[in-house]
C-alpha cells in the first residue's frame, strides 16, 4: 500500500506500508499525520512530485569519482550525485540488481541498494517546520506497518545541528 500526505510548509509525503488490516493501518497514518501537523490524502496528492527510481549508495572515501563514472556507465546507470560523504547513483527501478551486481564486480563497496521514491525538486524547511517534518518522518516510521517514508524536504546542516543541540529532535533523527 502506498499513502501520501502533506506536511508543514507544503511538504509532501509518501508513505509504502505492509499490512493485514488496510482500515486500521489507514486510520493510524491518518492520526499521525494529523498530530504532526500534516494531512493524508488521496491517490496523486504526492506521488506526482517524486520519481521511482533505484537508488545505489557507495561511501566516498573508499570510491573515487572516476571508478564509479566508469563502472556506471558500464552498468547502464542513469545518473550519479555527490551527496556529501556518499555517492548517489540512480537507476530505472528495475536495473537496481544489474547495476548492484556490476559495482560488485568491479569491487566497489556499496551502502544500500533498493528502490525509492525520489522527490524531483526539495523544499528546504527551517526552524519549527523543520523539527514538526523530523518528527513526522519517524512517527510513521515507528508505526508497525510502515516500511519506507519518503519525503520533499530538506534541512540545512547549521538548522539540524541547532535542533539536535536544543534537544528538540534525537540525534538519531539526524541521520
Amino acid at each position: 500500500m502506498l499513502y501520501e500526505g502533506t506536511g508543514p510548509s507544503g511538504t509532501l509525503f509518501l508513505v509504502e506500508g505492509m499490512t493485514d488490516n488496510r482500515n486500521r493501518a489507514a486510520a493510524e497514518i491518518r492520526k499521525i499525520f494529523e498530530k504532526h501537523n500534516g494531512n493524508m490524502g488521496g491517490s496523486g496528492t504526492a506521488a506526482w512530485a517524486f520519481d521511482r527510481l533505484g537508488v545505489i549508495t557507495l561511501e566516498k572515501s573508499q570510491v573515487s569519482e572516476d571508478q564509479l563514472m566508469e563502472a556506471a556507465l558500464e552498468a547502464g546507470a542513469e545518473d550519479y550525485r555527490d551527496e556529501g560523504d556518499v555517492w548517489a547513483v540512480y537507476t530505472p527501478p528495475h536495473d537496481v540488481d544489474k547495476v548492484s551486481a556490476a559495482f560488485e564486480a568491479a569491487k566497489l563497496p556499496m551502502q544500500s541498494s533498493k528502490a525509492a521514491f525520489v522527490p524531483k525538486n526539495k523544499k528546504t524547511v527551517s526552524e519549527r517546520d523543520a523539527e514538526v517534518c523530523l518528527n513526522l518522518v519517524e512517527a510513521l516510521d515507528d508505526h508497525d506497518d510502515v516500511q519506507n517514508v519518503f519525503s520533499d524536504f530538506d534541512i540545512s546542516e547549521e538548522d539540524l545541528a541547532k535542533l539536535v543541540s536544543a534537544g528538540s529532535i534525537p540525534p538519531t533523527s539526524a541521520r
